[in-house]
């Protein structure tokens, strides 16, 4: 099947959803010029100029392209892992949204960090992790994450902009705070390519500061997951609507101690009673499953035809 990719990130190939085109397809993938596609794959990171008064500014545009002398045009997919909108004008779309209708699926990027061998998918190793998590081991309480563990915090951070400078500093202040990633260290030019793996260190933690970048329903990233997968206790920053993926007894959300300056929330982690609750939390409450997007995949693949 003839494919083209837009404006993707380069990690892309590694997707559940790439690997399941590339599974579910009668023919073998063949990445091809837009205007020669039969699918048009678009991601996040289109760009174009926009006038505002006497400035030029840009502006995301998440739209299909029109493609002049095709009897037909291509079938437009639009899959995201970033918290963007696009304009309702694709076929498909696969992004964090919580959505009402047939042709939006919700698959949130933490999905990414799973183990689906389970379900038949086969993809390319992990570059962050040392490897896909089991999903029957987030079913599983955390855990004693203060046992055998040196008690600190550990940040892993790309950029620094707020509101992570106030959690920095509102975490630090309470215990001591490692950081790691291209924000703290410039030889790094990013996560994938730092030569360790985040899951490794993380064993020697008992916390892991982790906000989302962002906040929006439905975005929620590998953060909180990969976090509770290596034994630590996510400290996040997160839209409020996250307990519809994870258990919000099975982390802290220093969204809820904003009002307050971030004071307050050090109470639960110093008190016995708190900290045994939390090592008895599962994250996950139930189990997913990839099938459901095995399915969107094939509807896919039926139209394209």
């Amino acid at each position: 099947m003839d494919i083209a990719i837009l404006h993707q990130y380069p990690d892309f190939r590694r997707t559940v959803f790439y690997n399941l085109l590339r599974q579910e397809s009668r023919t073998p993938l063949r990445e091809v010029a837009a205007d020669k596609a039969a699918i048009v794959i678009y991601g996040p990171f289109a760009r174009t100029p926009k006038i505002v008064g006497r400035f030029v500014k840009r502006k995301a545009s998440f739209e299909p392209k029109h493609f002049r002398g095709r009897v037909s045009q291509p079938i437009s997919v639009f899959h995201s892992i970033e918290n963007v909108r696009h304009e309702n004008k694709f076929d498909f779309s696969i992004s964090y949204d919580f959505s009402t209708t047939d042709f939006d699926y919700r698959f949130p990027y933490w999905m990414e960090s799973l183990d689906w061998s389970h379900e038949g998918v086969s993809r390319p190793d992990p570059l962050r992790i040392s490897r896909y998590f089991r999903i029957r081991d987030l079913l599983m309480p955390l855990g004693k994450f203060l046992k055998d563990r040196n008690g600190g915090c550990a940040a892993f951070f790309g950029q620094i902009r707020e509101p992570r400078k106030a959690l920095m500093e509102a975490v630090s202040s309470r215990m001591r705070l490692d950081t790691y990633g291209p924000a703290f260290d410039g030889s790094i030019k990013n996560s994938e390519s730092s030569g360790s793996f985040k899951d490794i260190i993380l064993k020697e933690y008992s916390y892991n500061l982790c906000p989302e970048n962002s906040l929006y329903p439905g975005y929620y990233t590998e953060k909180v997951l990969e976090a509770f997968a290596s034994g630590s206790l996510p400290i996040t920053w997160a839209d409020q609507n996250i307990g519809c993926d994870f258990n919000p007894k099975s982390f802290l959300n220093l969204l809820d101690y904003a009002s307050q300056g971030y004071n307050g929330w050090d109470d639960l982690i110093s008190d016995r009673q708190c900290v045994e609750q939390f090592e008895s939390a599962a994250l996950l409450t139930s189990i997913p499953s990839v099938e459901p997007l095995r399915d969107y995949v094939k509807r896919i693949i039926a139209v394209a035809r």
